[in-house]
C-alpha cells in the first residue's frame, strides 16, 4: 500500500542511488525535475538533466553548472563531470528556444555505465496543460528507468475537458469514460490513474512508481487531491509513494 507525503525532504529518501527517473503526465513535470536536482546535488550527488521530448531552456535559478549540447551520442564527453553538480544535455535549443532530447538508448547507456548518481529524464510533453493523456507513441520512457513519476496538476479540477484545459482531450475522454465539454473532477482523475492506459502507461513494470499530485498545497484543492490520494492508496498495489 503506498505512504502519502508532503515535502521533497521525504521524498529524496526514498530514492536512493543510482537512479535513472523518468517523469510523465503534465502540471508541473519540469519545475519538479529541477526542484529535486537542486535537492539531489545539495547532498553531493552527480545529476544528470535531459529529455527523451523537448524541455524549454533552463532558467539561471535552475542551478546547471554544465550543458552538453552533443548530436553524436557519445558518453566520453560525460566523463570529467564533479561530484554535487548539475549537467544538463540535449541537442542544440530549436528556434522556440527548447532542447531537442535525447533517445532512451543513449540514456540507458549512460546508466549503464555509472557515470552519474541521478539522471532525471522529462519523458512526456503536455504543452503546458495541467492533465494530459498518451497517444501510442507517448511516453518516451528509457527502459531502465528506475523510478517513474507521475504528475498530474490538481488545478485542473473544475476545468472542462477540451483542448485548452487537457493535452489530447479525445484520447482522455477514451480512457476515463468521460465526455468533452464536462467538468474534471476527482473520479475522473482517478480513472486516469489507475487505468492501464493512464497516466503510467508503457512506464517499466519493475520500476518504482510515484504520483504527483501537484499545484495542491496553500490550495483549497488539498481536500480534494487528499481524497483521490486515499482513494489511489487503496485500489493501487503498484504505485509505492503519492505526494500532495
Amino acid at each position: 500500500m503506498p505512504q502519502i507525503i508532503s515535502n521533497y525532504k521525504q521524498l529524496i529518501n526514498i530514492i536512493k542511488n543510482p537512479s535513472l527517473i523518468s517523469f510523465v503526465g503534465a502540471g508541473g513535470k519540469t519545475t519538479t525535475m529541477f526542484n529535486l536536482a537542486k535537492k539531489f546535488k545539495k547532498l553531493g550527488n552527480k545529476v544528470l538533466i535531459t529529455t527523451t521530448t523537448k524541455i524549454l531552456f533552463p532558467s539561471e535559478d535552475n542551478g546547471c553548472d554544465t550543458f552538453i549540447f552533443d548530436a553524436s551520442d557519445n558518453p566520453e564527453l560525460l566523463n570529467k563531470i564533479k561530484n554535487g553538480t548539475i549537467t544538463c544535455l540535449g541537442k542544440k535549443p530549436d528556434f522556440k528556444k527548447k532542447i531537442i532530447g535525447s533517445k532512451p538508448e543513449y540514456i540507458n547507456k549512460i546508466f549503464a555505465q555509472n557515470k552519474f548518481d541521478i539522471i532525471l529524464v522529462e519523458a512526456d510533453g503536455a504543452k503546458q496543460k495541467p492533465i494530459k493523456a498518451s497517444a501510442e507513441y507517448e511516453p518516451i520512457i528509457p527502459q531502465a528507468t528506475t523510478t517513474a513519476f507521475g504528475i498530474i496538476g490538481i488545478d485542473a479540477i473544475g476545468t472542462t475537458i477540451e483542448e485548452n484545459n487537457v493535452h489530447r482531450a479525445k484520447i482522455f475522454c477514451q480512457i476515463t469514460n468521460s465526455k468533452i465539454g464536462a467538468k474534471i473532477n476527482e473520479k475522473i482523475i482517478t480513472k486516469l490513474i489507475l487505468s492501464k492506459k493512464g497516466l503510467f502507461a508503457k512506464t517499466p513494470v519493475l520500476c518504482q512508481k510515484i504520483l504527483l499530485l501537484n499545484k495542491a498545497r496553500h490550495t483549497n484543492k488539498t481536500k480534494l487531491a487528499l481524497n483521490i490520494a486515499n482513494k489511489i492508496k487503496k485500489r493501487s498495489p503498484d504505485i509505492t509513494t503519492i505526494i500532495i
